[in-house]
């Protein structure tokens, strides 16, 4: 029961370190790989095509979380949504959405920064393995915000109908 308790008051922490465990293991399994057969080996090729594409999903759902803060932001001042504005879990709804930008933002930095080097083979294995445990980090932040989003659209149908 402490157990659960814990979490429920640090979520965020515990999530995020879920995610850098997650992409840590995935990490570790690949380094040990025998020559070629390692993660970063099998996608060498392709990896203009990923650093782009991972840039790209990342600032464009970053671009949709911060959209949704402000609207959040609006729609809270509703008096059909007096009900979540009051709620002790207001500020912890923007913590979460906060340290999902944070993970998208370290996530398209870090893409970014594997399509400038991209010639450099010791940088780059470096660089998409941080793009690896970040996008873990990044997956169960959106998750959890997604999470909340869809918690707030309920709230308001419900007050709505009600």
């Amino acid at each position: 029961m402490e157990l659960i308790s814990n979490y429920k008051k640090h979520f965020i922490i515990y999530e995020t370190i879920a995610g850098l465990i997650f992409g840590s293991l995935i990490t570790i399994w690949s380094i040990n790989q025998p020559d070629g057969m390692d993660l970063y080996s099998l996608i060498k090729p392709s990896l203009q095509t990923i650093y782009s594409t991972i840039a790209t999903i990342a600032s464009s759902v970053l671009g949709f979380i911060i959209t949704a803060i402000t609207i959040i932001l609006g729609l809270t001042q509703l008096p059909s949504l007096k009900i979540i504005r009051e709620s002790k879990y207001y500020p912890m709804l923007y913590s979460v959405l906060f340290c999902t930008i944070k993970a998208l933002g370290m996530t398209t930095l870090f893409s970014i920064i594997g399509l400038i080097i991209n010639n450099n083979q010791a940088l780059n294995q470096d660089i998409f393995y941080a793009i690896v445990i970040g996008s873990s980090i990044s997956t169960i932040q959106i998750a959890r915000s997604f999470w909340i989003l869809e918690k707030i659209v309920y709230i308001g149908i419900r007050q709505k109908i009600n």
